[in-house]
Order: C-alpha cells, then sequence, then structure tokens
C-alpha cells in the first residue's frame, strides 16, 4: 500500500477494502458483498469526521494512511489485554510512526471501526488509563438479572421484525453502534401531514445493528468482544430476521442490507432464556409486540389469535350489515307510507266516479 496520506481524502476501491478486511479479520476469505454493509459505515465515518468544514485536520490524527491504521488495529488487537498507556506506548513504537512525532493525544484519538462502530452513539464509552481494550469493549454490556420463568421464557413464533412492523407499527432503523442495539424508542414517529391516508406506524422505534456479518468474523478470529455477546447479537438477528421468511428476504434486500443472504450460524432460538446480554431489551420490545392494537390498520393486520381475529371482524361486520340494512328499512318503510298514501287518493277518485251517493261525499273539484 502507499504511504501517501489518504485515509481521510479517498474512499477504498475493492483491492484496498480486500486488504482491510483480511488485516482487521485475518484468514477470512474476501468476499465484497460480505462487507458492503462495513465500509458503507467506513465511508461514512470518514465523512462525518469531514462535518463542518469538509476537511479533516489531519494532525489530530495517528494514522493518516490505511498502512497506519491497519498498523494500528493489529498492534491494538495483539495488545487488547494490556492497560490503555502500555498499549498506546506500543503503538507509538510502531515502525510506521518512527518518522513521526506522534503525541498521547493524536493516538488517543484513533478511531477503531472494525471494533465498533460509535456514530450515533446514545452513550460514549471512556478507556480509563488502566483499562485494557477487552475491559472497554465489554463493561459496556452487563448480564440481565432478570430470569424468567419457564412459561415468560418462550416467546411468541411469530415475534419478528415484519410483524412488529406491520402489526405493532414500530419502524426499524439501522444503527452502527453496537450499544444502540434493540433500542427501543416508545415516541412516536411523526408524519407528514400530506400523507395522512398512508399506513404509519404509531409505535416508536427500534434500533437494529445490521453488521452481522462483522460479528461472525470477530467471533472466528478476534478476542476483544467476548464471543458469548457476539453469539448472542447474531441469535438476536436470527429471531427478529429469520432466515428463509420470504417478506424479511423482501425487506432486507429493499434495504441493502445482505446479512440475509447468510445462513445462521447458530440455531434460531425462541427461548428468553438464551439471551443474557440482550434481555431485557427483548423483554421491552417483547411487551410491546403484545400490547393491543390501538389503530384498525393495526387490527386487521393482527392475525396472531385467528379465533380473536375472526370474532372481531365478525363483530364488525355484522355491525355495519345491521346499520346498512337499518338504513335500507327505514327507507323502505318511507316510501311505502307514500305509496299507501298514493293508494288511497287513487282509490278515493276511482269511487267518485262510480257511485253517485259517494260522488256527493267527494271533495269539490
Amino acid at each position: 500500500m502507499s504511504t501517501v496520506s489518504q485515509l481521510f481524502n479517498v474512499r477504498p476501491d475493492e483491492p484496498t477494502q480486500a486488504f482491510l478486511a483480511s488485516a482487521f479479520w485475518p484468514g477470512i476469505p474476501w468476499r465484497p458483498n460480505d462487507f458492503a454493509d462495513f465500509f458503507r459505515y467506513f465511508n461514512d465515518h470518514i465523512n462525518d469526521l469531514k462535518w463542518p468544514h469538509g476537511v479533516v485536520d489531519e494532525t489530530k490524527f495517528a494514522a493518516r494512511t490505511f498502512d497506519e491504521l491497519v498498523a494500528i488495529v493489529k498492534e491494538l488487537g495483539d495488545k487488547r489485554d494490556s492497560p490503555r498507556e502500555e498499549a498506546l506506548t506500543s503503538i507509538k513504537q510502531l515502525q510506521v510512526f518512527q518518522n513521526k512525532q506522534q503525541t498521547d493525544r493524536q493516538v488517543r484519538m484513533v478511531d477503531l471501526p472494525p471494533y465498533g462502530p460509535t456514530s450515533g452513539a446514545v452513550e460514549y464509552a471512556v478507556w480509563g488509563p488502566k483499562n485494557t481494550l477487552a475491559d472497554l469493549c465489554r463493561q459496556q454490556f452487563q448480564i440481565s438479572k432478570f430470569i424468567p420463568t419457564a412459561r415468560e421464557a418462550r416467546l411468541d413464533t411469530g415475534f419478528n421484525a415484519m410483524n412488529l412492523m406491520h402489526i405493532c407499527g414500530i419502524k426499524i432503523a439501522w444503527t452502527d453502534n453496537l450499544f444502540d442495539h434493540l433500542h427501543y424508542d416508545q415516541s412516536p414517529v411523526p408524519r407528514s401531514w400530506w400523507r395522512f391516508w398512508h399506513y404509519h406506524g404509531s409505535g416508536g422505534t427500534i434500533r437494529i445493528y445490521p453488521h452481522k456479518f462483522c460479528l461472525a468474523r470477530h467471533y472466528e478470529t478476534t478476542n476483544v468482544y467476548g464471543n458469548d455477546l457476539l453469539e448472542e447479537t447474531m441469535k438476536s438477528l436470527d429471531l427478529l430476521f429469520p432466515f428463509g421468511h420470504d417478506q424479511t428476504r423482501d425487506f432486507l434486500s429493499q434495504e441493502l442490507h445482505p446479512f440475509f443472504l447468510a445462513e445462521p450460524t447458530f440455531p434460531r432460538t425462541m427461548d428468553l432464556g438464551d439471551f443474557n446480554f440482550w434481555r431485557r431489551k427483548i423483554v421491552i420490545l417483547y411487551d410491546a409486540f403484545n400490547a393491543p392494537p390501538s389503530r384498525v390498520q393495526q387490527m386487521w393486520r393482527d392475525t396472531r389469535n385467528p379465533m380473536q381475529w375472526w370474532t372481531f371482524w365478525l363483530a364488525v361486520l355484522i355491525t355495519i350489515l345491521t346499520t346498512v340494512f337499518g338504513v335500507i328499512s327505514g327507507y323502505t318503510s318511507f316510501q311505502q307510507v307514500e305509496l299507501a298514501k298514493q293508494t288511497y287518493r287513487l282509490s278515493v277518485q276511482q269511487a267518485c266516479g262510480q257511485n253517485d251517493l259517494i260522488q256527493q261525499m267527494c271533495p269539490l273539484r
């Protein structure tokens, strides 16, 4: 790779992407589609660093080329169990930095997308001087203290992202921050007034971390995040986006997230007890899934309980038919009264013309 300054001003082409992927995840075969999401994030993150003036002050960063970035990533991978100060000292002694005077501030400004994207983060992790990189990554994810009973632990087979959107009216928003994964915001999503006729869910927004390929590669090659966390996160994606589900495949294809192409690394589980790190967030989301529909559109789409669905809509149909036939009956009754009046008048007119005695009683014409 060239050592010309390029990290902040050149988008990595396919050979460069292959070089970066092989450095971040050694031994993993290069398939462009597998890493499309990651390099989309990579480019977006570089653009975020250029805001608001469109350029990056490179003097604030230790890595200014792809070679330097890869060198730092490899060194941090080797020093993942070393305290921060020891890891930073080791980075400053790298061969790529021998002809440069790197300050501690520059080294601390290193951003490492492959070890956990941070754009849009609700919270940022603080790397203490005595903490290791592995500690930094793992301390953000606490095991849930809630232990479900056998009945509570079994999730409904219809609990997936498609039903959350179509039945519960929950909108899906993608996030590049693993800490935001499964974060559920119950605030109603605003809708444009000119689209009042269009179905728009009002059940809030759930954030989904879509970098399943990166999680699988971390699971196979690195030990920065614990494998139990990585495994559970992939299971949560398989839970919400079941492999082989036609609607799920079409939706992910439309959203340009290719992780539906990969077969599950682990069997899909519907047992809440299999989730320790994400259990609390799944419980919150599952409660929203089981909440009664609040709009007619949601009631029409909610076929989880066929007997209840048929009972409700048959009652609605009967009510509508009763109302319609009541209106028709009222209208026909009115017409019958008018017809009876006309019949009476006609009878009187006929009688007046046939009988002299009756004719004397007829009104003057």
